[in-house]
């Protein structure tokens, strides 16, 4: 059983704007950045981050409007595409020169592509549950497009829940989608509600719900898949997301060095029962990947 090891709780101001994450282990060792999904945070990693901090200096963020980081500025709306540039300007912060990356759903996706964009950074990527962001038909991206404005339009009426506990809080979050275990769900929602005058709500920015103006068609995904130069793992869950994907091997061929392996759970099987486990091969991916 492994002792607990405590994260240290830290943050980075990047043009005006404050970006909280946790870290383990000693900042000399080769560095992890981790990448939380959508509508979680860094306590994403809390499992998973003690068994691999003795080896290495991992970083979980919390993504802009996730956690504790700041959220935009009024008028201002989210894309996951401009995540990636948020994801450099903390690596150039922190003086990372060059970084593990490991990424889970959302985050997944954003590790993939960002393997692509600035390769010579990467020595390797880990994406849990997820390869590559979802796509849009290019003749349904007019009607996403409209949705969007009609969101954005009514934006300014939207306002949080508001719940009578923290548990009817961490109920709410369970029914919402992707069943979690009950310990992820703890330290999700842990990190993800305050208390207000009147109950609990959730730091997360109401804005991240907006459907996005854009997204990327599924050949242009596989273009950037096959820039990818690093070695990449894919951890699948046994029950996760990736068995709906109709275009994952499409996908996967497009990565000139691959590994899979998969694992009993769900979507959030970087915090189940096989966590030790999937640790383990991935400190046996970073150790046996190609130096960039």
């Amino acid at each position: 059983m492994l002792e607990k090891v405590s994260a240290r709780e830290c943050s980075v101001t990047v043009h005006g704007l404050r970006y909280a994450y946790k870290a383990w282990g000693e900042s000399s060792n080769p560095a992890i950045l981790a990448c939380h999904g959508w509508l979680d945070n860094a306590a994403s990693f809390d499992i998973l981050a003690p068994y691999l901090s003795d080896d290495y200096y991992l970083i979980a963020i919390d993504m802009m409007g996730h956690g504790y980081s700041d959220t935009l500025g009024e008028g201002r709306f989210y894309h996951y595409v401009d995540m990636l540039a948020d994801l450099v300007a903390v690596l150039d912060a922190l003086s990372m020169e060059t970084v593990f990356l490991i990424g889970h759903s959302l985050g997944g996706a954003l590790v993939t592509i960002l393997s692509a964009v600035i390769s010579q950074r990467v020595k390797a990527c880990v994406t849990i549950d997820a390869l590559g962001p979802l796509v849009t038909e290019p003749e349904k991206l007019a009607d996403k497009m409209f949705s969007a404005l009609q969101y954005r339009a009514q934006w300014a009426y939207k306002q949080k829940p508001v719940y009578a506990s923290f548990e009817e809080a961490v109920m709410a979050r369970q029914g919402g989608g992707f069943s979690m275990p009950e310990q992820a769900l703890q330290l999700i929602c842990g990190r993800g509600l305050h208390a207000v005058e009147n109950g609990w709500t959730w730091l997360t920015d109401l804005r991240l719900r907006t459907p996005s103006m854009f997204s990327f068609t599924e050949l242009q995904i596989q273009s950037l898949l096959s820039k990818v130069r690093c070695s990449v793992l894919l951890i699948k869950a046994s029950q996760g997301l990736l068995q709906r994907m109709p275009s994952l091997f499409l996908r996967m061929r497009c990565l000139c060095d691959l590994t899979v392996d998969t694992f009993i759970g769900g979507h959030y099987v970087h915090m189940e029962q096989e966590v030790q486990a999937i640790a383990a091969c991935i400190k046996k991916h970073f150790l046996l990947s190609k130096q960039p």
